[in-house]
């Protein structure tokens, strides 16, 4: 029985995404208007609404007056707040932000501009099937956890407001035209570790720091700065004083996923140290070079690969 309405449940939620997608298509700049802002009573304005109901039951019962009086005040009430709910949020526009990248296993903040002509109260947003925030500025961002790997479209963004007083919800589901990317979490050994370091051999001296990331040799770990910066823990970098050998990133036989990982961390770890990698896919080769543009083209082939 719980297989089959959840079954129900994930049919209704594709056909509702599917009419959202028709009434309100992805777009830079997204205004809210009644064609794509729902108002519908919370449970306490639905007990508001039954209170009211009774009051006109009693009063026209007893011919009281002040006890109708009572219901169409309440009723009153609950019409402003309809009012005042759907203004809270028609006239917001969102406008999406520049494209952003993080690794599988991580949380990315998004960027989005939200403006607004007058001031609102008590609005909040988040992406769909994410935990929602209290929105307090123009530039807002949300947290999105990366599952898998590719250039993936932001979910819809969900908006909603309780304003004034608890009883009348308003709330949108809004596609904003906004890309990510989420790139292989970078995992290494310490195989992996002196592979990249083109197996060289000499007197090796101290570079510089990096990041520490899983597999880095514990001893290579800059002590002091990890008891000064616990949670920011990096690691000592060394190379040859002649550093010109160019690296090869090549797949191995393995797990396609175990290999991208390593392969992207190969990546950051030859970039810190500034020394020239290519790239071998399946359908893409890259010619050694090093640089923030070189590292990105690398990042997203590994993204698509």
């Amino acid at each position: 029985m719980s297989n089959l309405v959840s079954v129900v449940k994930l049919k209704l939620r594709n056909r509702m995404w599917q009419w959202l997608a028709k009434r309100q298509p992805a777009s830079r700049e997204v205004l809210l208007n009644q064609k794509i802002l729902f108002v519908f009573p919370t449970r306490f304005g639905f007990s508001t609404l039954v209170l009211v109901v009774l009051f006109y039951i009693l009063g026209t019962n007893y011919q009281n007056n002040l006890i109708l009086m009572l219901g169409y005040v309440l009723l009153s009430l609950l019409l402003i707040c309809i009012g005042l709910s759907y203004l809270n949020l028609a006239g917001l526009k969102l406008t999406a932000g520049k494209e952003q990248a993080g690794f599988v296993d991580e949380s990315l903040m998004i960027p989005v501009q939200i403006d607004a002509i007058g001031k609102r109260f008590a609005i909040q947003g988040g992406f769909v099937e994410q935990p929602t925030i209290l929105l307090t500025e123009a530039h807002t961002t949300f947290s999105l956890q990366l599952h898998r790997r590719g250039l993936f479209p932001i979910p819809r963004i969900k908006l909603s407001s309780e304003y004034p007083f608890g009883l009348i919800r308003t709330w949108c589901y809004i596609s904003i035209a906004q890309n990510y990317w989420a790139y292989p979490a970078p995992k290494r050994s310490a195989t992996n570790q002196q592979a990249c370091d083109g197996e060289l051999t000499g007197d090796l001296a101290w570079h510089h720091l990096s990041s520490y990331l899983p597999g880095d040799p514990i001893k290579n770990i800059d002590w002091k700065k990890l008891a000064r910066q616990p949670l920011q823990p990096v690691v000592k970098q060394y190379r040859p004083e002649s550093y010109d050998v160019d690296f090869w990133i090549e797949l191995q036989d393995g797990a396609l996923e175990v290999e991208l990982s390593r392969l992207c961390a190969e990546v950051l770890a030859c970039e810190a140290r500034q020394q020239n990698y290519g790239v071998r896919l399946p359908n893409l080769s890259l010619a050694p070079n090093h640089g923030p543009q070189h590292q990105l083209k690398v990042l997203q082939a590994l993204a698509l690969c």
